[in-house]
């Protein structure tokens, strides 16, 4: 399913244990207990202090609560 699949990505950019991360809606496609445990796996990666993220998310819930930056788009502006 899209769902294992984009679990396997996920599982393989972790591993890597990049100094920058890129996600565009990691979290699309998952059931609730895999969304839970991938934001998880987010937010201690964000929590590490010589790491850095960029995530793409249509809903702002999403976003671990580690982030210390955000740029929200609105109608295509930036707000």
């Amino acid at each position: 399913s899209s769902g294992e699949q984009r679990l396997t990505l996920l599982a393989r950019a972790f591993v890597k244990d990049p100094e920058l991360l890129i996600l565009d809606e990691p979290l699309h496609g998952l059931d609730t207990y895999n969304r839970v445990r991938v934001k998880e796996i987010i937010t201690a990666f964000c929590e590490r202090q010589d790491k850095t993220m960029i995530m793409v998310t249509h809903y702002e819930e999403e976003l671990p609560g580690c982030i210390t930056h955000r740029l929200l788009l609105k109608r295509q502006f930036v707000d």
